[in-house]
């Protein structure tokens, strides 16, 4: 019952939670300056993994596809090692 009740508080949370992922992926994109080369210096423009997923999806085929779910696939590992990190550094359990 509560769990019915709840849905659609579930639902926009789902909904804002996606939409503020795409914003921040974009902001990052501008900032940085979504430029598809290795940066030599600190402040030359380049491109994330999220933006590079963001931006390519849409038109990638067959092993480009492939190639942006293993750039997915490796920001998740990363997110998740930063995350037992940090878990482990504080003391709790997981």
């Amino acid at each position: 019952m509560v769990f019915k009740a709840s849905l659609n508080g579930i639902y926009s949370a789902l909904i804002l939670a996606y939409a503020r992922a795409i914003a921040e992926a974009m902001a990052v994109v501008m900032v940085a300056g979504n430029q598809v080369m290795i940066a030599l210096g600190l402040f030359d423009g380049l491109r994330t993994l999220s933006a590079n997923i963001v931006l390519e999806m849409a038109y990638a085929q067959d092993i480009h596809k492939l190639a942006l779910s293993a750039c997915a696939f490796i920001l998740f590992i990363l997110v998740l090692f930063i995350n037992l990190i940090l878990i482990v550094l504080r003391g709790k359990n997981v």
